[in-house]
């Protein structure tokens, strides 16, 4: 081998061609592994594994879902993005490329910080022999990419994240995709990783597993329009809210809001046979016997009254008496809390003062920015959010301070630039001045970081650079009237200030020449003086 993807269908029928595309690269990767490990029949175990990670799709769901989300519009670097919510994984058993692997919640957890600003794609990016390739191989980037990934996290044994997508890019490569944010519809995801894999079988939670999942390198997160994930939507993953409504708001633990319409096995190599394939179908339909759709709507519809260029509103959660909707106005968005009621002739009207509101537990009246009494606030994040701006060695700018300002303290702190310790490179002046500013308070703090023996070499000078500073400082106090001068004031001043008044001062008890010949006390010498030189031709008697 390798197979292709014509190879395909002499294997397993009724593939979709994105289907076949998985088919070509799960069972070249397990044939791949397999050789490496110098196992038997490895042709026979791939083609197993293939065919048993790509199914026939054989069975219709209808789903009874409203609207899953509403998409946010967001500025960021002078281009517009929708922000939906995301599940990109969960923990459990996944069949992806390289067949069923077990991915625990602490593996998961290892790399959260690694997703941020990874690329999100419109499937997963393939070459021309229909194998699967890293986003960052030369050219898939600009072609693939059509956003990123921010503010990851693991919440519920899920992990989670906001994918910012661009709105101008959505239209070109995949109108199907920008139709379904646009109506908030569930989506299928799939990331895209590498892994380093323990090859050890069991099960989890009644599912086999070939292999056990030990690190998690991110390599960016595929929207899937029209197919399913290796953690698909019924596995909890997907563009998403984190629980889905059924129709009539009374769905019972444990029940799905799905029905499954089982079709013949035969019936669909029938069709396969005949070149034509069976899709599943998601149906919209949505019954609600007291009308609370039809109120959704019409809330949907004065919102967007409300609204005009510059403005944008949307609905964020809707109870029986109040509404909570945010308001977006160049990039900044705020929620608020106002009552509403059903006139007599079906429509809504917004009643009362809408009210600021924090999003937390429970929605309440935003606290002032002045009050004393502020509750799980971080007072840190704008400044933090500044630092960054301000730091020289990131590559953020005012544009970015909005979506920084919105991220928890912890995220924060991870996009701050590590220093090195211990490095075996000695950094130019102008580096170390940078790494003092955005990082370190004293000239100690700079020291630690430096190699044992260049630190070893700064810490002697240091120490005779305050000897020669203490002996100048003493000679001072010494050689002037009491008073004069003070340690703590002559402590302040630079050590060419302190050389300058040292030279200025006349010592004491040391050899002074007197040249006063001319006066009455010239003649005589004197304890401590030296007699004076005597003039050419002059002769001195005593």
């Amino acid at each position: 081998m390798p197979w292709k993807i014509s190879d395909v269908d002499s294997h397993k029928k009724g593939l979709t061609s994105e289907q076949k595309k998985k088919w070509v690269a799960t069972a070249n990767g397990v044939l791949a592994d397999c050789k490496s490990k110098g196992e038997d029949d490895c042709e026979g175990k791939a083609i197993r594994i293939a065919n048993g990670t790509v199914k026939v799709n054989m069975e219709i769901s209808v789903n009874f879902t409203q609207s899953a989300y509403i998409p946010k519009i967001r500025e960021y670097s002078g281009k517009q993005y929708y922000v939906v919510p995301v599940v990109m994984m969960v923990e459990g058993v996944h069949n992806g490329s390289a067949g069923p692997i077990y991915h625990s919640i602490e593996v998961l957890s290892e790399c959260v910080a690694d997703w941020e600003f990874k690329p999100v794609t419109i499937h997963h990016p393939t070459n021309d022999d229909g194998e699967f390739i890293s986003v960052q191989e030369e050219g898939i980037l600009e072609n693939w990419s059509v956003g990123f990934v921010s503010n990851a996290q693991i919440e519920d044994n899920k992990l989670k994240a906001l994918a910012y997508l661009d709105i101008q890019k959505l239209s070109v490569l995949s109108d199907e995709t920008l139709s379904n944010i646009q109506n908030g519809k569930i989506m299928e995801v799939s990331v895209g990783i590498f892994t380093d894999n323990d090859e050890i079988e069991g099960e989890w939670n009644g599912e086999h597993y070939t292999a056990i999942a030990k690190k998690h390198r991110p390599d960016h997160l595929a929207l899937l329009p029209g197919e399913t994930g290796a953690c698909s939507v019924k596995d909890g993953c997907g563009v998403r809210v984190n629980q889905q409504i059924s129709n009539n708001n009374e769905k019972k633990k444990g029940e799905k809001n799905e029905m499954k319409l089982e079709i013949n096995k035969d019936f669909v190599y029938d069709l396969a046979e005949k070149g034509l394939t069976l899709v599943p179908i998601s149906v919209n339909l949505i019954t609600n016997k007291d009308g609370l759709l039809s109120i959704l709507n019409k809330v949907y519809e004065v919102l967007r009254g409300m609204g005009d260029d510059h403005t944008y509103y949307f609905l964020e959660e809707i109870f029986d008496d109040a509404l909570i909707y945010g308001k977006s106005t160049e990039g900044n968005s705020n929620l608020y809390k106002q009552t509403y009621q059903v006139n007599a002739d079906g429509s809504i009207e917004l009643t009362g003062t809408p009210v600021k509101v924090n999003r937390k537990v429970e929605y309440e009246i935003q606290v002032s920015t002045n009050s004393k009494n502020k509750k799980d606030m971080c007072d840190k994040c704008p400044d933090k959010a500044k630092a960054l701006v301000n730091n020289e060695r990131t590559n953020f700018d005012d544009s970015d301070l909005s979506w920084l300002s919105e991220l928890t303290e912890d995220k924060l702190d991870k996009l701050f630039p590590k220093l090195a310790v211990n490095t075996k490179t000695t950094p130019t002046i102008e580096e170390a001045w940078n790494i003092v500013k955005t990082g370190y308070k004293n000239l100690e703090d700079y020291t630690k970081m430096l190699p044992d023996d260049i630190r070893g070499q700064i810490e002697t000078g240091l120490q005779v650079f305050q000897k020669v500073r203490t002996d100048i400082i003493k000679s001072i106090v010494d050689n002037t009237e009491e008073g004069v001068w003070k340690n703590e004031d002559l402590e302040k001043m630079p050590l060419d200030v302190l050389q300058k008044i040292e030279k200025s001062v006349v010592k004491k008890n040391n050899t002074v020449a007197d040249y006063s010949v001319m006066g009455t006390h010239g003649s005589h010498e004197k304890e401590g003086k030296i007699e004076p030189m005597p003039l050419p031709g002059v002769k001195f008697e005593n």
